[in-house]
Formats: structure tokens, sequence, C-alpha cells
């Protein structure tokens, strides 16, 4: 028998500790000339590179003492691996070398301006990686020995990123772009030859561009194995498709057109979503369709592909893939009641041969713990479809009479998605007896390019809109409370929060805000290179736009805001620095508006010690206590 209590205030298994001790696993990546895998873990905000051989023995830590962590934009690009030899962005912001057979690191590069994606040329002589100082960005090299001085390669555009090598070393490939654009807004992809050339040859004049423009973008280059293509991802077709570059005919070929996404906006550096299989005759590539990921086999001379047959039947979404010389690919995969696992896969068996190597959170809570989501696809009055997650409470041992209140999560980005994963923050909320609806508005990612770009000039009008509408939504369909709608996001989805309860200030009942953005104008003026024009795509170009950003600015209508509203800020956030938090916090005192105000030292841009996060998840649940449940 289920007990009867409040919504809200169910036992959870979830609990705050619980959730702040998940370990981060990113960017898994096979030696494939010893067939060996390493991958990063970040544990209580510091990461390590972890290895295995596959000999029987456990995995081990290869780089002690060491903070693991490219810093350039939102990170992302932290190691590379070939031959036995590990190169990793580690402590001050130096690139190292690591025989994965032991000794100690070794720094290759001095310890000034930022390091990412170092990638060792097929001779194992040399290493290129992305650079930033001084405002510069640029593509460097130098020796993997470590005895010759840094010599910059190709620079003058405002971003570099994804250095690749050609299998026979002779050619270099990168993406790159400058402002006003992001990545996904429009990029190019950049090609030189450096057969011959000297490690302190400057290429720049030499540099041809193959791909992309400046309103279309492309993402992760690879070369193939033998020397004759170069693969892309395109979105030139409305879709993030694959296109086939002939390096000897110089033609361009798509080889996966199809309303469906095989990459995705280019946030952080190293993303992989494909690569290369059986020498170069196939790719295995991850495609995302409304969220949901698959596995595909493709051919590449016929563009025939074929489903796995098993790995979909275990998870729902998947990322960072990267095949072995021996066809066995390795990937992190997701379910909504299945915490990210470090997994291998065989592509070229008839049984897959699943392994998990790797688990990122506690796996003991019982399945009927777990929300499943429900996909959301209603059209707004204009007939627009807007999509979202529904995620109804669950909880094996309690029940309320009613309906619940609800959670509106509004992710970051604007141009991210929210997918069907195993997320701690939705299951701790429903299984406390809340209803969770993480809303894709327009602008959101995973939908084509059109959906992606309805977001252009309507930042904090068509995102607030589509949280409102879609939360009216349910309440029409009478599944949630209409007196307890909480509105909740991070960064530019905190922003959303702010403009929502200054434009609607009745319809939701409270608001938590983590390091949102709430004057627009100090936004420009203070946040990183990598979205110093963001604005200009999203609101307009300054000066001529400042009344617009007067107008959609929540600090200089912060006098609207009358519910309850709980604040979170890193003392370090170098995206969203401190003084947009201070502000409306400030605002909100001085007119006694019931507002807390949490602020975590040594944090940035979002949290990553355990501490931080338990205390995040503790001061959200008393606070929705005090001001929703109870209704004080």
């Amino acid at each position: 028998m289920k007990t009867q209590q409040i919504y809200g205030t169910w036992k959870s298994p979830f609990t705050a500790e619980v959730l702040s001790q998940t370990i981060g696993l990113s960017e898994p990546r096979w030696d494939k000339q010893k067939n060996i895998l390493v991958w990063r873990e970040q544990r209580d905000g510091r990461g390590t590179l972890v290895g295995t051989d596959f000999s029987g023995n456990c995995p081990r830590i290869l780089t002690f003492g060491q903070d693991v962590r490219a810093r350039v934009g939102y990170g992302g690009g932290h190691f590379s691996v070939s031959n036995g030899v590990v190169v990793f962005v580690g402590n001050g912001g130096k690139i190292y070398r690591q025989n994965l057979d032991g000794g100690a690191a070794i720094a290759i590069t001095p310890g000034f301006g930022q390091c990412a994606s170092p990638q060792i040329s097929p001779d194992g002589k040399k290493v290129v990686y992305v650079y930033e100082f001084e405002g510069e960005s640029g593509l460097a090299m130098v020796s993997l020995d470590g005895k010759s001085w840094p010599q910059k390669l190709v620079t003058g555009d405002d971003f570099y990123i994804d250095p690749r090598w050609s299998a026979d070393g002779n050619w270099l490939c990168w993406i790159c772009w400058n402002h006003p654009n992001m990545p996904w807004d429009g990029s190019f992809l950049q090609m030189v030859s450096v057969s011959g050339k000297q490690l302190c040859s400057d290429l720049s004049r030499e540099v041809q561009t193959i791909a992309g423009g400046k309103y279309v973008s492309v993402i992760q280059p690879e070369f193939s194995p033998g020397n004759d293509y170069l693969v892309y991802i395109s979105d030139a077709s409305g879709w993030y498709n694959l296109y086939l570059y002939d390096l000897k005919t110089r033609n361009h070929k798509a080889i996966a057109q199809e309303d469906a996404e095989y990459g995705g906006p280019a946030w952080v550096l190293g993303m992989r979503s494909y690569d290369w299989m059986n020498e170069g005759q196939q790719l295995a590539a991850i495609k995302n369709v409304q969220g949901f990921s698959s596995l595909q086999i493709i051919d590449v001379a016929t563009g025939n592909k074929s489903l796995h047959p098993l790995i979909e039947e275990h998870y729902t979404h998947f990322e960072s893939i990267n095949v072995s010389s021996q066809g066995k690919a390795v990937l992190l995969a997701s379910r909504y009641d299945t915490p990210v696992q470090l997994i291998t896969v065989s592509l070229n068996e008839e049984e897959s041969n699943l392994q998990i190597l790797q688990r990122s959170a506690n796996e003991q809570i019982p399945a009927e713990n777990y929300a499943k989501p429900e996909c959301l696809q209603p059209k707004n009055e204009k007939g627009q479809m807007i999509y979202g997650l529904f995620y109804p409470p669950q909880n094996p041992d309690f029940e309320s009479k009613g309906n619940p209140p609800l959670i509106v999560q509004v992710h970051g980005g604007p141009t991210s998605q929210a997918l069907p994963v195993w997320k701690g923050d939705i299951q701790f909320f429903t299984s406390r007896g809340y209803a969770y609806l993480d809303v894709n508005y327009r602008g959101s990612s995973g939908y084509g390019r059109h959906y992606r770009d309805l977001l252009t000039e309507q930042w904090g009008i068509s995102d607030v809109e589509d949280a409102v509408f879609m939360a009216s939504y349910l309440i029409q369909e009478k599944r949630v409370d209409p007196q307890r709608i909480v509105i909740k996001g991070s960064s530019a989805g905190g922003y959303t929060v702010l403009q929502a309860l200054v434009n609607h200030p009745t319809f939701f009942r409270a608001g938590i805000c983590s390091y949102g953005i709430s004057n627009l104008f100090n936004l420009v003026q203070d946040t990183h290179k990598f979205e110093q024009h963001y604005t200009d795509s999203l609101i307009g170009v300054l000066p001529e736009a400042a009344g617009v950003f007067h107008e959609r600015s929540p600090i200089f209508f912060a006098d609207q805001i009358e519910r309850p509203l709980i604040l979170f800020q890193g003392a370090e956030d170098k995206v969203v620095p401190i003084n947009q938090s201070d502000a409306i916090s400030a605002s909100l005192a001085k007119r006694q508006v019931p507002h807390e105000y949490h602020v975590f030292a040594e944090e940035g841009h979002g949290w990553r010690k355990q501490d931080t996060i338990a205390k995040y998840y503790k001061a959200i649940s008393n606070f929705l206590e005090k001001y929703v449940i109870f209704l004080t």
C-alpha cells in the first residue's frame, strides 16, 4: 500500500549526497596502435585520465597529481593518445606528455595562455594544438619531446577547434570561424599541406577552405585511414548531415542526408558523433531524431545505412564515439533510468558483446523510482510545434491527491537541447512528488537549423512564451496544479527565468535561477571571448539595438518580480560574472521580496565540487517546501 502524503514531501532515495557523488565521464579515446583505451573522469571538480589495456587488470589512473582540463571556451579537447603516449592539458594550462607504460608526466609547452585539442602526428614526433593567448587564437605546433619552443602554424581567424592530421601526416585540417558568428551560425573547414614543412613554418597563406561559410555550419572533420577522404558534418541542408570530400577529385558528396542530426552545436571542443571503421569503408555514426539516439553503420561507397542491432535496446542517448582498429566502438551511453555509462560494443559481429567499463553514478536505486519521459509536441496559437519532455511524479511508496506541482526547466545555451537521458536533477524532484517539464523552446538544437534560428533576435521573448505555453498546455490537460508552477534554469536558462518572472509576474509560483543573466549590457562587456558577440544574433547589434537590450534586461524591470526567487552564483564565474546575480538580489532585498542568495566560493560557471552540489539541492528542497508546497 502506498502512503498518502503531500506532493513535494515524499521521501526519496535520490538524496543531495547521492547526486553530489557522480563521476563526470568524457572523451573516451583508443590508442589504435596499442589497443589501449583512455578516458577522462571528473571527480569533485578534478579531471583525471584513466586507461585500460583489456588484459584482465583493472583500469588504472594515468595522471596522478594533475588536473586534466582544457580551458579554451567552455573546455573539451582535453587530451589525445597514440602509439603508447598520451598528451593532455594539465596543471598550469600546459600540455604534458605521459607514457602509458609508466613514468612521470613531462611538460612540452610553457605555462602561458590556454591550450586544447593536442593531436600527435602520425610519425609520433610533433603535436599540433589550439591555443589562446592575449585575445589571439590559432594553431600551434611543438615537438613531442618538448625540446623545441612552440611555433604558430595558422592564425588570423577568431576561433579554431578540432585540428586533425591525415593518416600519412601530409595534411592538417581544422574548423574556424569569426565574430559575430557562433560556430553553429557559420564556420569553415580548412586544410593545409604540411608535407616537408619545417616545424616553424607559418602556413596561414597556404590554407585551403574546403566547406562551410558565413551562413553554413561545419563541424567534426576526420580524414579517412587510407588518405582518400575527409568526412565532415554540415548543416547546409538544414540539418547536421554527413558529407564526404574526395581528396583526389575535390568533389563533395552527401552520405547521410535526411531530416535528422548527426552532430550538434560545437559548445565544446573534442566532440565526436561518428568515426571511421573497417579501414575507411564504413562509418559508425550517432543519429539524433528529436533527442533520441541510434547507432548507424553507413557504407561510404553507397550511402546505405543499417541500424546497429542490439545497443538501442539498452539506451536512448549516445555520444563521444571512437572506434578501435579491431572494430570495437567505445561510447558514452545513457537512458532516463540509466546513468551515463562508458561502454564498448563490437561493430563487426552479429552480437554486440556489450561491456560496461565505468558507471557515472549510483545504479542501486530500483527502476520503479524513476520517472519516464513523455514526448510533448503541441502546436502554439501560431501553428508552430513546440517540443518538450514531461516527467510525472514517480515514487513506489507514496501517492497524493489532486494534481502535482510542476517544475518548468529551461535549458541553457540557449542553443542546447533537453534530452531523454539520466538526469539526477529530474529524478530528485519527481521522486519527491513534483512533475517536471524539460522544454525545448524555439532556438533549441536537435530539430534542424530552421527551428534553431527561430530565436534570432527573439531571445527573452520566444523562450519565455514557450515556457509559459508548455506549462499552460499541461494545466489545460489537467496534469499539474496551476497554483504551484515553478520555473528553473541556469545561465541562459536563468535569464529566461528572470524574464518570465518579470513578464508573467503571477503565472509562476516561484523561480530557481542559477548564474542567470540580468543585465545584457554587462554581459556583452564582461563575458568571455567565445560569447562576446552571441547577443548580436539573439538580441541585436549595439549600439543600434540599445533600446532592445534595455527592454529585455530583467534588472531594469526587477520591480515587477513579486514571487519568491532563489539565486545561485559561482564566485569565479567568467561567463556570467557575479555582478549579474548581485544586482537582482539587491533589488529584491530593497523591496523585501522573499528570496535567497547563495554564492559558492571557488566555483565558476556550474558546480564541480561535491559539497557545492549537495548544498545546492538541499537549499532548493527547503526553498520549495517553504514557498511552493505550503504556499507561505
